[in-house]
């Protein structure tokens, strides 16, 4: 059986689409923002200017902001290590 939708109920369909989009965005920008925040509180900045052995490769707060987001979306380790972020230019960890 076809649901044919009237155009109130494509208006609403479009209007609830945006609102998802809408929280996507501020949650990123809110794990963004709060990672950003606490690793300048915690001087993470100092801690990798300094050169050696047993320095992480990748900046600890991106790595947070990655663990953050797969918390947020459900996702698994498995999943999220096959994305790529140069995929999705529009969620970048940071701002250029």
């Amino acid at each position: 059986m076809r649901v044919i939708k009237t155009k109130n109920q494509k208006k609403f369909d479009t209007l609830v689409q945006q609102v998802k989009d809408d929280e996507f965005n501020d949650m990123l920008l809110l794990i963004k923002d709060a990672v950003d925040e606490a690793a300048l509180r915690q001087g993470i900045e100092d801690m990798l200017r300094k050169k050696g052995p047993g320095r992480p490769p990748n900046h600890p707060a991106d790595l947070e902001k990655a663990v953050l987001m797969q918390q947020y979306f459900c996702v698994s380790n498995r999943v999220s290590g096959k994305l790529k972020a140069e995929n999705y230019p529009r969620y970048t960890l940071n701002e250029t």
